[in-house]
Formats: structure tokens, C-alpha cells, sequence
């Protein structure tokens, strides 16, 4: 389902009734994850990827999200997906590497709100951009970033060392 505010590139907007009330279940749902600090629907909120906006709904949640953010309960949520995604993902010594921004991404938003900038950003590259990590472990994100975005599967490999190098 389509949060309230943003749809699907190339869908039509259905103005029936039985559309209007699954709206109003999306709304109720989401601020129940207001109250429950939620990273991704706040991450959303801040997302630059917007495909349709009614924007007096968007301002008034964008202001309630600024009533209801947990730095706590956000590091908490991102704490738990990175610990199961390197349990699931990065034990063995052979990975497959993709996995590794599995476990990264919500490191970094970690750093992220730790440092104090708030709501963490959705581009991976943005938090990388901004948190202060070991060099040799930015480097090696770097690599990663590169293989990937030369189009490279990101097949699997060693593990890398990221328990020894977080710092």
C-alpha cells in the first residue's frame, strides 16, 4: 500500500469512496507510527523521491513527526536491523557483499543521530558523506559504493573485517 501523499509513478488517483477509506486507514496507520517514533515513515517524510504530495497533509505530518521523534527509539529500531541483518547476512567468511550496505545503512544513521543531525536521510551516500568513520573503513565503503555503481553484481566474497574497523 502507497502512503498517504506520494503513489506509484504512473498510477491514477481513484477518487472513489472505497479509495477515500483506505486513505483514511493509511493516515490512521501512520500516525500510530508517529507515536511509535517509526525511522522509515520518518525517513519518508524527508525522502527526495516524491511522486505526488497533497501538501497540507505532508506540512502537518512533517510536523507532528518533529513532536513525536525518538533519537532513542530510532537508534534502538536501527541497532535491531543491523545486528539481524549481519547475523543473517555477514557470518560466514565468504558473503555475498551487497549485503554489507544491509548492515551499514542503519550504522550510519545511528552515527547519524548520534552526531545530532536529526531525522536520519535516506541516500546512503548523504549519511556517509557526513558521519566521521575510520578511514580505512570509509575507504572500503567506497569501494563497495564504487563496484556497485560501475554495475558490478556484487557477487559474493570475503568478509570483510567490520566488527575490527567500526571503530
Amino acid at each position: 500500500m502507497v502512503p498517504i501523499g506520494r503513489k506509484q509513478a504512473g498510477c491514477h488517483r481513484d477518487s472513489s469512496p472505497r479509495a477515500a477509506g483506505r486513505e483514511q486507514l493509511e493516515l490512521k496507520k501512520a500516525l500510530q507510527l508517529f507515536h511509535k517514533s517509526n525511522p522509515p515513515l520518518l525517513e519518508w517524510l524527508g525522502s527526495p523521491i516524491v511522486y505526488l504530495e497533497r501538501p497540507s497533509i505532508i506540512e502537518r505530518m512533517r510536523h507532528v513527526a518533529r513532536l513525536y521523534y525518538s533519537p532513542q527509539g530510532c537508534i534502538y529500531h536501527y541497532l535491531h536491523m543491523a545486528r539481524g541483518n549481519y547475523r543473517d547476512y555477514l557470518g560466514g567468511d565468504i558473503v555475498w557483499l551487497k549485503k554489507y550496505f544491509y548492515v551499514l545503512r542503519p550504522l550510519l544513521a545511528i552515527r547519524w543521530i548520534e552526531a545530532g543531525y536529526g531525522v536520519a536521510l535516506t541516500p546512503f551516500g548523504d549519511l556517509l558523506d557526513k558521519v566521521a568513520l575510520p578511514p580505512q573503513l570509509k575507504e572500503a565503503i567506497q569501494q563497495l559504493i564504487h563496484l556497485k555503481s560501475a554495475g558490478d553484481e556484487l557477487a559474493h566474497g570475503p568478509r570483510i573485517a567490520l566488527k575490527e574497523t567500526w571503530g
